[in-house]
């Protein structure tokens, strides 16, 4: 009967390579927050500037009061908006280099248990065809005993 190699931590390197995938998938999706972050400071820092060519434009026109502070509290808001998405996308990038570490730390223990089977499968190999030698051997043996007494 041939025996079949079976690793016996395979439940091990199964529960790793499923948190392997969810690291993955968080880091995607780390990548992606990042990125939209990215396009809404990018978005924020563009109506800044047309903001303030707004309020130049303005100031070159005959402004009361009243309509100088509207642009002027309106800008301020818009700053405040951009140091916001600044500060969003500080945290996101922090969250990323995080879950990268994370990433990676599992993409490696995937790895180590993976070389571990490749060893096993080896080792298995190796004794199976040991054993396969030795009864190879064992019949030539008796072959070489049988001839010997058919002849005597």
């Amino acid at each position: 009967m041939k025996q079949t190699f079976t690793f016996r931590a395979q439940a091990a390197l199964d529960l790793r390579r499923r948190e392997y995938t969810a690291r993955r998938r968080a880091l995607a999706t780390a990548q992606w927050e990042l990125q939209a972050a990215q396009q809404q400071l990018t978005a924020a820092m563009h109506t800044v500037a047309e903001a303030r060519r707004e309020a130049g434009a303005a100031m070159q026109r005959v402004l009361d009061a009243e309509a100088l502070r509207w642009h002027q509290l309106w800008i301020g808001r818009l700053e405040r908006a951009r140091t916001a998405y600044e500060s969003a996308v500080a945290e996101k990038q922090a969250v990323l280099s995080q879950v990268a570490a994370a990433c990676e730390t599992a993409r490696q223990r995937v790895e180590a248990m993976e070389r571990l089977k490749e060893k096993a499968w080896i080792t298995w190999r190796e004794a199976a065809r040991l054993h396969e030698q030795r009864e190879f051997d064992a019949l030539a043996t008796m072959r070489h005993v049988h001839a010997a007494r058919q002849l005597a």
